[in-house]
């Protein structure tokens, strides 16, 4: 997604931050002010990485300390209470559309945050798949997914019309996550990267499967 030039413009930046992803608009932002650019990459699958760097450029170095200081004592905590569910999968999915699904894996933050033993909540994933991203073109191929506990990421806004349509599917309906009552809705802002996404998604973990 290209930026609006006209509502940076607006702004009056002092600096413009961008990705590699931004290089057709990069000689119009720079005439705006000085474009740093970030590889997206990096600062996506790590939100401590992002978080420090952009502080670094502002001059916030100690601001960012203190974020990073919390949210990794928050998650400390968390996989403290939720060893007790070791035993039990979890299997992060998202659905942009209600009808294509994938199976998040390795490479995205969020999996980092449940399944990580050292700096995420150390969490059981489902063992069915491994690696990255899976995608399952047709609707059947989901029943493949053991999980105890599902994680359902997409548009929040329209998680009536999502459950509603999902819910006249003896597919889904047999899944053994749905038969246990263990699906759970996350907005897909949470897959988008950096500490606000990473807060998000932790505060939406531990109160779905603590049944805060």
């Amino acid at each position: 997604m290209s930026p609006s030039i006209e509502k940076i413009l607006s702004i009056n930046p002092d600096y413009i931050l961008a990705t590699e992803h931004h290089e057709a608009v990069y000689d119009s932002l720079d005439k705006i002010a000085p474009v740093i650019t970030l590889k997206y990459k990096d600062i996506y699958e790590d939100w401590q990485y992002g978080l420090r760097t952009v502080a670094k450029i502002i001059g916030k170095e100690d601001e960012a300390e203190k974020v990073i200081d919390k949210m990794m004592k928050d998650i400390t905590t968390g996989r403290e209470t939720l060893k007790s569910m070791e035993r039990e999968t979890v299997s992060l999915i998202l659905s942009w559309d209600g009808k294509t699904f994938n199976v998040l894996g390795e490479g995205n933050p969020v999996y980092k945050l449940a399944f990580d033993k050292e700096k995420g909540l150390g969490l059981t994933p489902d063992d069915t798949y491994t690696g990255n991203n899976n995608e399952f073109t047709s609707f059947e191929g989901i029943s493949t997914v053991q999980a105890d506990h599902i994680f359902l990421i997409g548009d929040i806004t329209k998680k009536e019309e999502l459950m509603n349509n999902l819910k006249q599917s003896n597919v889904w309906n047999a899944m053994n996550a749905v038969k246990k009552g263990n699906v759970y809705l996350m907005d897909n802002s949470a897959i988008t990267g950096g500490p606000l996404a990473i807060d998000y998604a932790l505060q939406n973990i531990l109160s779905a499967l603590l049944k805060l």
